[in-house]
């Protein structure tokens, strides 16, 4: 059943279609709404996609499926993420934890040993333990679950400021934050006792921390700061990536190679001993790119704050390899109610490509992408 909460907000979702080269390879292809409080996790091994939007929990149970809520929580949620397994963790404002054993079918309230005077921003699953990082009233926080994120302990706080992101990369947890304007990454064998990573260089203040499946780290955020490792997270070395802003999330596409996103929809590709090269932005008025989504070998679904409060409208995109096609499928529209489909080449300057008035809750366009054009973004819009 959709709640009443799942059908407020619509947000324009857009879509690259990257034609100079073969860009990314798909390791999975769910394509869901998303807003600048949002943080998309990766399909769950149970076969769901699940994300947090204030303090709903929504999750897409197929491609091209509506989107559903699947738990109200009574605080804002600001990261979820998830085990081998079916087990959901999501952590938001003061230190309210929830956790579901059954890949979002249900929800608990987690229980905390102590209340957490602060917000968590980040949470990550690996050798057993849970952690959830983000800042408390002696500064920055870790807890701890050794349960399966039923029950949850404040470990000591690793230093002043705070943490807003963490991964686990295989043998360790690695932990980004920082405190005024200087950045930290911090690594832990098990959660509990946390020591200073080493990093050749200086950096920022960090927004984000991911890893891939041989262990490289990527950690990024304020003044376009970034870190990379090797596999296993050897040769930490910092770096200044050539644009300007905070770099806010990121995704690995596979081992060693990643995208970057930040302001005015600014997206990085990030490969392993290269320079970042920035591939699209920036684009003027436009918001930060708040999470990044593979789609297909050669797409990517950006999500941004274009935010229309009617319902969530989930855009589908079908790339067509070398023929130059593609297929665009938008769903959960309301039966009557016109809508636009518009394109544009730089996020900028937008052309009404089809106005149409909907006859069910999905819509399909089959497209030729003009020669010559290295990329097109699309959005549905109300009429």
């Amino acid at each position: 059943m959709i709640s009443a909460r799942a059908t407020v907000f619509s947000l324009i979702i857009l879509a690259a279609f990257m034609l100079s080269k073969p860009l990314l390879v798909a390791d999975w292809e769910r394509t869901i709404s998303s807003d600048i409080v949002a943080h998309v996790a990766a399909e769950t091994p149970s076969g769901y996609f699940l994300f947090t939007w204030d303090d709903v929990i929504m999750r897409a149970p197929a491609l091209d499926e509506t989107l559903v809520s699947v738990h109200d929580s009574s605080e804002r949620l600001n990261a979820i993420g998830h085990d081998s397994g079916s087990t959901v963790v999501a952590v938001g404002n003061n230190g309210h934890i929830v956790y579901s054993t059954n890949g979002g079918d249900s929800w608990q309230t987690a229980s905390l040993a102590a209340p957490l005077l602060g917000d968590l921003h980040g949470v990550a699953y690996g050798g057993g333990n849970w952690v959830a990082v983000g800042s408390g009233a002696d500064g920055m926080a870790v807890l701890r679950s050794t349960d399966g994120g039923s029950n949850w302990t404040q470990e000591n706080s690793p230093g002043e400021g705070e943490l807003k992101g963490v991964a686990w990369n295989g043998s360790s947890f690695y932990a980004g934050g920082g405190y005024l304007f200087d950045g930290i990454l911090l690594t832990s064998s098990n959660g509990s006792s946390w020591t200073p990573a080493s990093v050749d260089g200086d950096f920022g203040l960090l927004n984000f921390v991911v890893s891939d499946s041989a262990g490289a780290i990527l950690a990024g955020g304020e003044e376009a700061s970034l870190v990379r490792s090797e596999a296993a997270g050897a040769n930490l070395a910092a770096m200044q990536a050539d644009v300007s802003g905070d770099l806010t999330t990121a995704v690995t596409v596979a081992n060693g190679h990643w995208l970057v996103g930040g302001p005015e929809l600014i997206v990085l590709e990030v490969m392993a001993g290269q320079t970042p090269v920035l591939i699209h932005g920036p684009a003027d008025g436009a918001e930060s790119v708040d999470a990044l989504v593979i789609s297909g070998p050669n797409s990517y679904i950006i999500f941004g704050n274009f935010i229309d409060l009617f319902r969530p409208l989930n855009l589908v995109v079908d790339w067509g390899g070398s023929s130059g096609t593609v297929s665009i499928r938008v769903s959960n529209l309301i039966w009557g109610d016109g809508y636009i489909l518009q394109r544009s080449g730089n996020l900028s300057d937008w052309s009404d490509y089809q106005s149409f008035t909907a006859s069910g809750l999905t819509q399909t366009w089959n497209l030729s992408v003009p020669e010559g054009q290295q990329s097109y973004f699309y959005r549905v819009v109300p009429e």
